[in-house]
């Protein structure tokens, strides 16, 4: 089974222009890993349909509380979900 792949122009229209091309772009050279994972191949850039499907899921949240103590963690180094889940 062959592997799905995206645009970047693709991927932005699948995020409804929520995100840009330009983001994409800009993500794709930050030294802090944001974004979905990516595959260049010659100058083209690809993004695999399965690791936008992860990145997607991993940036659902369902509160802003949950969202803002997913970000603290972030920012501190600490376990993903681990504030979220000590809470409950």
């Amino acid at each position: 089974m062959s592997e799905i792949y995206l645009t970047s122009r693709a991927l932005s229209d699948r995020w409804e222009g929520n995100i840009t091309v330009k983001t994409l772009a800009n993500w794709r050279t930050a030294t802090s890993g944001k974004g979905p994972t990516f595959c260049r191949y010659g100058n083209k850039i690809l993004y695999p349909l399965d690791a936008v499907e992860a990145f997607e899921q991993r940036n659902r949240f369902a509160s802003t509380r949950e969202y803002d103590a997913a970000k603290s963690n972030e920012e501190s180094g600490a376990e993903p979900g681990r504030a979220h889940r000590d809470r409950l």
